[in-house]
């Protein structure tokens, strides 16, 4: 379309584009919104590789390791970048990341406390939060002596967005926590402590 054809007249040409939607959808997935989710990961840092850009957007949930395994059995190279891949191998790569997430979460069921500290995460900072699982799950995997969930658990106590506050309950996860070896419980005392809540 010209720019004679608009008043005032752009600088620029414009183009008129016709979509047609589907009628259903060209691949098939476990999941639409985890497919969005890895679409949506593999495009928010443009210059970084896909691998990269997985690890940012599924941190808490997959490592770079098990990602890169993901993509590797898709057929996918860690240093590919987003916009190389089709769609069918975002399908491909979504179904992989749901079934090691699947993985994550017979592994919590089974008790595994790494798995439950995981899907708990998954579930404080995914699209919808569930802060009453993910305290259950926490506290699982902070009786068996996880001292990362014992910390999470503690913070979720003193931010008070999730959980009643509960400074007491906080500070015996974190003196346990420090008590175990994890020297970032000693940070978060320290803070507690600066702000009386010690």
């Amino acid at each position: 379309v010209g720019r004679e054809c608009f008043i005032p007249s752009p600088k620029v040409d414009s183009a008129v584009v016709r979509m047609d939607l589907y009628k259903e959808p060209p691949v098939e997935v476990c999941s639409e919104k985890l497919f969005f989710r890895v679409v949506k990961a593999a495009f928010a840092q443009r210059r970084k590789t896909l691998l990269n850009c997985l690890g940012t957007g599924f941190g808490g949930q997959l490592n770079k390791d098990q990602l890169k395994e993901c993509m590797e059995s898709c057929g996918i190279s860690p240093s590919a970048r987003g916009e190389t891949l089709d769609i069918q191998a975002f399908a491909a790569l979504t179904n992989a990341i749901a079934k090691a997430m699947e993985n994550y979460r017979i592994a919590a069921e089974g008790g595994y406390d790494k798995a439950q500290l995981i899907i708990a995460l998954n579930l404080l900072n995914g699209d919808e939060p569930n802060p009453e699982e993910a305290g259950k799950l926490l506290t699982r995997a902070a009786e068996q002596g996880n001292t990362i969930a014992m910390r999470k658990l503690a913070l979720l106590y003193l931010r008070e967005d999730f959980f009643p506050a509960d400074y007491k309950k906080a500070f015996e996860l974190l003196s346990k926590a420090l008590e175990l070896g994890d020297v970032e419980a000693a940070f978060d005392l320290g803070i507690m402590y600066e702000y009386g809540e010690g």
